[in-house]
């Protein structure tokens, strides 16, 4: 249920910052990456090495990261790059159950509102639909939820 919490939150951030085309910060991408990859701050700061304190730092923007965090976010596959930067990794993997949930809720989205988008309007949105959720929850410690049935 956290994980779900916290994966809405970030969408609607996600999706509130590109709406207004502000730029997101190094601590909210840091945010971002830690929910993604599925820990509370706690979990990920011991997997750091660091204090929970120094954690909510790095997230609060009140501390820059050190090249060691850094290095060490990489080797629990944290994408650095976008963390420091806003650009995500080139060549990323795609997550095919991700996608195809992506796919089923944006049928499921348009049959709710009784429109008939062409293909091109579904795979559109799906495609939002599907960065959405990789930025926010990644592809390896998600668990998709299941569409609800209308």
């Amino acid at each position: 249920m956290r994980n779900e919490i916290e994966l809405a939150s970030c969408v609607d951030r996600a999706s509130a910052s590109k709406a207004a085309g502000t730029e997101c910060t190094v601590s909210s991408r840091l945010q971002e990456e830690r929910v993604r990859m599925g820990f509370t701050q706690t979990e990920l700061a011991e997997k750091l090495g660091i204090s929970r304190t120094s954690a909510t730092l790095y997230e609060a923007g009140k501390h820059l990261p050190r090249a060691e965090v850094l290095i060490a976010l990489d080797g629990l596959g944290a994408d650095v790059l976008y963390i420091l930067t806003g650009k995500r990794a080139a060549n990323p993997e795609v997550n095919v159950d991700l996608l195809a949930f992506s796919f089923s809720e944006a049928k499921r989205q348009s049959s709710l509102t009784g429109e008939s988008p062409s293909d091109r309007v579904v795979v559109d949105r799906a495609w939002a639909i599907y960065g959405a959720l990789q930025e926010c929850a990644g592809s390896t410690s998600f668990q998709l939820p299941q569409p609800s049935r209308s």
